[in-house]
């Protein structure tokens, strides 16, 4: 996974492999330990499990100037691309001066492309660094049922401890937090379906979405609905309702663009902001909050529940 903002991960019931990655906003770390245990619990109960974190060894230097100054103020010359993580944060940095860069795309193998423009110009003393983290989830954990979370709790059931050796030698404790649920509910909702309701939208998105076809931006309104079912008593992870979920993101999303001022041909940004508003918040009145007609699970086992009678399933 790439780390970004922070979210409550979902850790599939059953898979091998998997991991969860945590970025450390104080610099590269030189080393970092977990732990994991029920949210419930102390930090001074039993572990779950625990383990050593694996530092992302990416890092390299800059080798030819780059910045606002050069042809495109969006490409960083680096002597390696290999290891650098697309979609991953990298801390970019020259004596005392340093920005977040988030490269989109490898180009010719000697540079990449960033999402915006670097804010300064960067001599060959500079260097790029990841400061991510993984911590692997334990596989035969991950198997066993009784850590399945509770679909009807909105609250994520694990936390992992984080102790982590920061660039100055310095140990810093930081939390993350994941559910262990039986299907994670991925997005599926691109730019593009906005469209069809906004024409002209895909010539419009701004220069720093263009290259990946506004992608960044779904997923942001993606997060954002999962904020505001949380918000509500819900989890993504329990709604077995893809087309009503679909149509949320849809009208977040363009709640999103509309807040960063965009607004179609013949709308005022303003208005624009207020219909678009209105009818995400409306939308999530009619189908998360006054009735239950939607599907749900809630039970451990991944079956569904059908309810009509108005009643909130979820509600205490």
């Amino acid at each position: 996974m790439v780390g970004q903002v922070r979210t409550t991960e979902r850790i599939i019931y059953g898979a091998t492999g998997q991991s969860i990655a945590y970025r450390v906003l104080s610099g590269r770390p030189t080393s970092a330990t977990f732990v994991v245990r029920e949210d419930t619990e102390g930090d001074d109960a039993a572990a779950q499990f625990s383990g050593t974190a694996t530092v992302d060894t990416y890092s390299t230097t800059v080798d030819e100037a780059s910045g606002p100054s050069q042809s495109d103020p969006r490409e960083l010359h680096v002597a390696a691309t290999s290891g650098a993580t697309i979609g991953r944060l990298l801390l970019l940095g020259e004596n005392s001066r340093t920005e977040w860069v988030e490269p989109i795309e490898v180009k010719s193998g000697d540079s990449l492309i960033c999402r915006h423009p670097l804010k300064r110009d960067y001599t060959t003393a500079a260097t790029l660094k990841s400061t991510t983290v993984t911590m692997a989830i334990d596989a035969t954990w991950a198997a066993t049922e009784d850590h399945l979370s509770y679909p009807q709790e909105h609250r994520p059931r694990w936390r992992m401890r984080l102790a982590i050796v920061n660039a100055a030698a310095a140990t810093e404790i930081q939390y993350t937090y994941f559910d262990l649920v039986r299907a994670q509910v991925d997005p599926s909702v691109v730019l593009s379906d906005l469209d069809t309701r906004w024409p002209g939208l895909m010539r419009s998105i701004p220069a720093d979405h263009q290259r990946d076809g506004g992608a960044a931006l779904a997923a942001a309104a993606w997060r954002s609905l999962r904020a505001d079912l949380v918000a509500r008593g819900y989890t993504d992870s329990a709604i077995r309702d893809a087309e009503g979920l679909d149509e949320a993101q849809l009208l977040r999303l363009r709640l999103l663009l509309a807040e960063g001022g965009m607004a179609p041909a013949g709308w005022s940004p303003g208005e624009f902001f207020a219909l678009a508003r209105d009818a995400y918040f409306a939308f999530l009145a009619q189908q998360y909050e006054a009735t239950d007609g939607r599907a749900m699970s809630t039970t451990q086992d991944g079956a569904t529940a059908h309810t009509r009678d108005g009643s909130h399933l979820f509600r205490r």
